[in-house]
Protein backbone atom coordinates (compact mmCIF):
# COMPACT_ATOMS: atom_id res chain seq x y z
CA UNK A 1 0.00 0.00 0.00
CA UNK A 2 0.86 3.49 -0.94
CA UNK A 3 1.40 6.27 1.73
CA UNK A 4 1.24 9.80 1.03
CA UNK A 5 1.70 13.10 3.16
CA UNK A 6 -1.30 15.20 4.27
CA UNK A 7 -1.29 18.67 4.71
CA UNK A 8 -3.38 17.88 7.48
CA UNK A 9 -3.67 21.73 8.66
CA UNK A 10 -4.28 23.13 5.19
CA UNK A 11 -7.37 21.17 5.38
CA UNK A 12 -8.29 21.78 8.99
CA UNK A 13 -8.26 25.63 8.07
CA UNK A 14 -9.90 25.12 5.39
CA UNK A 15 -12.98 23.05 7.12
CA UNK A 16 -12.42 25.56 10.25
CA UNK A 17 -13.31 28.40 7.84
CA UNK A 18 -16.52 26.98 6.41
CA UNK A 19 -17.34 26.24 9.90
CA UNK A 20 -16.87 29.21 11.01
CA UNK A 21 -19.22 31.25 8.28
CA UNK A 22 -22.10 28.84 9.13
CA UNK A 23 -22.35 26.60 5.44
CA UNK A 24 -22.71 23.47 5.39
CA UNK A 25 -20.95 23.00 1.97
CA UNK A 26 -17.39 23.45 0.17
CA UNK A 27 -17.19 26.35 -2.20
CA UNK A 28 -15.30 24.38 -5.33
CA UNK A 29 -12.14 26.43 -4.75
CA UNK A 30 -11.79 25.32 -1.34
CA UNK A 31 -12.21 22.01 -2.26
CA UNK A 32 -9.50 22.38 -5.03
CA UNK A 33 -7.36 23.16 -1.92
CA UNK A 34 -8.42 20.03 -0.04
CA UNK A 35 -7.56 17.77 -2.62
CA UNK A 36 -4.18 19.80 -3.14
CA UNK A 37 -3.58 18.79 0.04
CA UNK A 38 -3.82 14.49 -0.36
CA UNK A 39 -1.60 15.26 -3.29
CA UNK A 40 -3.89 15.43 -6.15
CA UNK A 41 -2.93 17.49 -9.07
CA UNK A 42 -5.07 20.04 -9.45
CA UNK A 43 -5.50 23.03 -12.22
CA UNK A 44 -4.17 26.02 -10.56
CA UNK A 45 -7.16 28.27 -9.57
CA UNK A 46 -8.12 30.91 -8.32
CA UNK A 47 -11.38 33.35 -7.42
CA UNK A 48 -11.45 36.76 -8.88
CA UNK A 49 -14.09 39.58 -8.20
CA UNK A 50 -13.47 41.77 -10.29
CA UNK A 51 -13.08 42.22 -14.71
CA UNK A 52 -9.53 43.62 -14.08
CA UNK A 53 -8.19 40.85 -11.34
CA UNK A 54 -9.36 38.40 -13.12
CA UNK A 55 -7.41 39.44 -16.68
CA UNK A 56 -4.76 39.71 -14.27
CA UNK A 57 -4.98 36.56 -12.60
CA UNK A 58 -5.32 34.93 -16.76
CA UNK A 59 -1.89 36.10 -17.45
CA UNK A 60 -0.13 34.76 -14.10
CA UNK A 61 -1.98 31.64 -14.52
CA UNK A 62 -0.86 31.84 -18.05
CA UNK A 63 -3.18 30.87 -21.48
CA UNK A 64 -5.52 28.90 -22.48
CA UNK A 65 -7.62 29.40 -19.08
CA UNK A 66 -11.31 28.62 -18.17
CA UNK A 67 -13.64 30.79 -16.58
CA UNK A 68 -16.53 29.62 -14.49
CA UNK A 69 -18.75 30.98 -12.14
CA UNK A 70 -18.88 30.81 -8.57
CA UNK A 71 -22.19 31.17 -6.43
CA UNK A 72 -23.88 29.35 -4.01
CA UNK A 73 -26.91 28.48 -5.46
CA UNK A 74 -26.00 27.97 -9.12
CA UNK A 75 -25.15 24.24 -9.37
CA UNK A 76 -24.98 23.04 -13.05
CA UNK A 77 -22.83 26.43 -14.63
CA UNK A 78 -22.59 25.00 -17.77
CA UNK A 79 -26.70 25.09 -18.19
CA UNK A 80 -26.76 29.27 -17.47
CA UNK A 81 -23.48 29.66 -19.51
CA UNK A 82 -21.80 30.38 -16.78
CA UNK A 83 -18.62 28.30 -17.77
CA UNK A 84 -16.05 29.37 -20.93
CA UNK A 85 -13.14 27.00 -21.63
CA UNK A 86 -10.12 27.61 -23.93
CA UNK A 87 -9.74 31.46 -23.53
CA UNK A 88 -6.37 32.64 -25.41
CA UNK A 89 -5.91 36.53 -24.29
CA UNK A 90 -6.70 39.29 -22.24
CA UNK A 91 -9.51 40.63 -24.21
CA UNK A 92 -11.98 36.99 -24.32
CA UNK A 93 -11.43 37.18 -20.88
CA UNK A 94 -12.73 40.34 -20.01
CA UNK A 95 -15.23 39.91 -22.73
CA UNK A 96 -16.61 36.39 -20.87
CA UNK A 97 -15.99 38.22 -17.45
CA UNK A 98 -18.75 40.48 -18.03
CA UNK A 99 -20.13 37.80 -19.89
CA UNK A 100 -20.42 34.83 -16.95
CA UNK A 101 -22.07 37.74 -14.24
CA UNK A 102 -24.68 38.54 -16.76
CA UNK A 103 -25.97 35.17 -17.44
CA UNK A 104 -25.86 33.65 -13.97
CA UNK A 105 -27.65 37.16 -13.18
CA UNK A 106 -30.23 36.46 -16.14
CA UNK A 107 -30.84 33.05 -14.94
CA UNK A 108 -31.19 33.41 -11.56
CA UNK A 109 -32.74 36.68 -9.54
CA UNK A 110 -31.64 35.58 -6.20
CA UNK A 111 -28.19 34.37 -7.67
CA UNK A 112 -25.37 34.44 -5.19
CA UNK A 113 -22.09 35.26 -7.03
CA UNK A 114 -18.80 35.40 -5.43
CA UNK A 115 -16.99 35.79 -8.48
CA UNK A 116 -15.62 33.89 -11.02
CA UNK A 117 -13.06 31.18 -10.87
CA UNK A 118 -9.99 31.59 -13.35
CA UNK A 119 -8.35 28.02 -13.62
CA UNK A 120 -5.41 26.59 -15.69
CA UNK A 121 -6.88 25.17 -19.20
CA UNK A 122 -5.90 21.05 -19.05
CA UNK A 123 -6.19 19.66 -22.73
CA UNK A 124 -7.25 15.91 -22.43
CA UNK A 125 -8.23 15.52 -18.73
CA UNK A 126 -10.48 13.62 -17.10
CA UNK A 127 -13.36 15.45 -15.29
CA UNK A 128 -14.43 13.85 -11.92
CA UNK A 129 -16.99 14.41 -9.57
CA UNK A 130 -16.18 13.96 -6.19
CA UNK A 131 -18.98 14.73 -3.63
CA UNK A 132 -19.53 13.97 0.33
CA UNK A 133 -22.71 14.12 1.95
CA UNK A 134 -23.72 13.01 5.98
CA UNK A 135 -27.00 11.16 6.04
CA UNK A 136 -28.66 11.00 9.01
CA UNK A 137 -29.73 7.03 8.51
CA UNK A 138 -26.65 6.14 6.51
CA UNK A 139 -23.86 8.36 8.10
CA UNK A 140 -20.98 9.83 5.79
CA UNK A 141 -21.56 8.78 1.97
CA UNK A 142 -18.88 9.38 -1.23
CA UNK A 143 -19.78 10.34 -4.10
CA UNK A 144 -17.25 9.81 -7.10
CA UNK A 145 -17.96 9.60 -11.05
CA UNK A 146 -17.91 11.13 -14.24
CA UNK A 147 -17.53 15.39 -13.98
CA UNK A 148 -18.52 18.13 -16.52
CA UNK A 149 -21.61 17.66 -18.63
CA UNK A 150 -21.80 14.18 -17.84
CA UNK A 151 -22.96 14.95 -14.16
CA UNK A 152 -25.94 16.33 -16.06
CA UNK A 153 -26.44 13.61 -18.59
CA UNK A 154 -26.53 11.06 -16.33
CA UNK A 155 -28.55 12.61 -13.60
CA UNK A 156 -31.61 12.03 -15.86
CA UNK A 157 -30.91 7.77 -15.83
CA UNK A 158 -30.76 8.01 -11.88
Amino acid sequence: MEAFEVARDDVRRVFDKVRSQGRNYVRETEAMEVLKSYGFHIPKSQLTTTEDECAKLSEEIGYPVVLKVSSSNIVHKTDIGGVELNLKNTLEVREVFRKIIENAKRSKDDAKILGVNVQEFVANGKEMIIGMKRDPQFGPLLMFGLGGIYVQVFRYFL
